[in-house]
């Protein structure tokens, strides 16, 4: 099977799940060399956003809103990243975490990761077309994240 269609074809969901799954493959490489999960990245972003302190209720909200996961499987990430040293808990009666010195090391280890890797990915492909395709992806990602809102209590 040919991977270059003899035509462009138009933006929908499967050519965007390929994308993200091709780019995701690289960090989950990456990310299995410390033994560590795509959830877990997204869980260490939600803390450092907020400059490496964060309540857990937020955390948990970050992660679902971002991935889609279920409230317990975020919080069993967290949970994962504190009981290995990454994040511990601060704040009256330890309503928040915070990123360790290890869970900031490995969060500068996967910003330098991407860093060496994004222009790889997109470097030559004029900043133009990179501005069209970041208006129609945030685009896709509204109505689709209202649609899947809307939709939350018919599953």
């Amino acid at each position: 099977m040919s991977t270059a269609p003899a035509t462009t074809p138009l933006l929908n969901s499967p050519l965007l799940g390929r994308a993200h799954y091709a780019a995701r493959a690289l960090l989950d490489r990456e990310l299995a060399r410390s033994g560590h999960t795509f959830l877990h990245s997204i869980v260490l972003g939600a803390i450092a956003a907020e400059d490496g302190e964060a309540g857990r209720e937020a955390v948990t909200a970050y992660t679902v809103r971002t991935v889609k996961v279920p409230p317990a499987d975020a919080r069993r990430a967290l949970a994962e990243l504190m009981d290995g040293g990454y994040a511990e808990a601060t704040g009256e009666e330890a309503g928040s975490v915070r990123l360790t010195g290890e869970g900031a090391a490995l969060r500068a280890r996967l910003g330098e990761f991407s860093a060496r890797t994004a222009p790889q990915v997109y470097g030559d492909i004029p900043a133009e077309d990179l501005a069209v395709a970041g208006r129609v992806l945030l685009q896709v990602m509204e109505r689709a994240e209202a649609l899947y809102a809307r939709t939350a209590d018919r599953s």
